[in-house]
This record gives C-alpha cells, sequence and structure tokens, in this order.
C-alpha cells in the first residue's frame, strides 16, 4: 500500500530539523528546506532536461574537464542512449550509482553510466575501444540540482 504524505505533514517533519534562528528567517527556511525535499525526491517534468551530447572516444572511460564538461545544474542522470552516428541506431545504456575503473575490467563497447562524483565525471563501463572520434555518441536526460527561486 503506497504512502500518502501531506505538505502538513512534511511541514512537521522539517521543523524539528532547523537550528534555532530568527523567528523572521524561520518560515523561509522551513519553506526553502521542505521544497528541496520535495524537488529532490520525484522527477518532475520540469527537473528533468537533455544531456548535452557526449563524444565517445577511444580508451577514455572519464569524462570530465577538457573532454567534456558536466552542466554545473547536475544533480543526476536519470536516462543514458549510446548513438552510432552514422546510421543513427541507438541503444538503451544502463544508469548506475557507480561504476569500477574498467581499465581492470575489460574494453568494448559502452553499456553502463554513472555520474562519477569523486572526480565530477560521466563515467562508462567497459571503456570504449575499436571506435574512431565521433563514431558514438552518448546522449539522455538528467535531473536539475534544486535551486532557490527568488
Amino acid at each position: 500500500m503506497a504512502c500518502e504524505t501531506k505538505f502538513g505533514d512534511l511541514l512537521t517533519l522539517i521543523e524539528g530539523s532547523i537550528p534555532k534562528v530568527k523567528q523572521e528567517q524561520f518560515g523561509r527556511q522551513l519553506m526553502k528546506m521542505t521544497l528541496n525535499r520535495i524537488w529532490n525526491r520525484y522527477d518532475w517534468k520540469q527537473s528533468i532536461v537533455e544531456l548535452p551530447e557526449i563524444n565517445l572516444k577511444n580508451d577514455v572511460q572519464d569524462y570530465n574537464g577538457l573532454n567534456y564538461t558536466v552542466p554545473t545544474d547536475f544533480f543526476g542522470l536519470r536516462t543514458a542512449y549510446l548513438k552510432e552516428v552514422a546510421s543513427g541506431n541507438k541503444w538503451d545504456m544502463q544508469v548506475k550509482r557507480g561504476l569500477p575503473d574498467s581499465t581492470l575490467y575489460g574494453y568494448g563497447l559502452p553499456s553502463a553510466i554513472c555520474f562519477n562524483r569523486a572526480n565530477s565525471s560521466i563515467r562508462v563501463h567497459p571503456v570504449p575501444t575499436g571506435i574512431s572520434d565521433g563514431q558514438f555518441k552518448i546522449t539522455g536526460t538528467y535531473k536539475l540540482h534544486y535551486r532557490d527561486w527568488e
């Protein structure tokens, strides 16, 4: 049976975790924390956007810095697809919480992807091999990080 949480219940739950602040700041802090929890808990259609394409490179597992810039409003991957540029064929990729260093576990066309928090990169598994630059791209969606609309 599904659990139903009302907005008032959530406010009461979060209210106890707010440190003592001035009265005029209390309501603002309470609403901010409540909206943050709601935003992060569910994938609202406004919170999911297209991931900038990643050009798959031979023997590169982590995409950050020079070869790719992770969006600044990035909160987490939701969907990912491996796309062959020439034919337009697309394959689903498994979105995982974490992936091992594939140099220890194998090479080939990637079938899984994750956001690697350790170095703020997008990591694929296994390490892509036998491909030329621009032959494959990764597309998908990601969840936006909650922001305070002032």
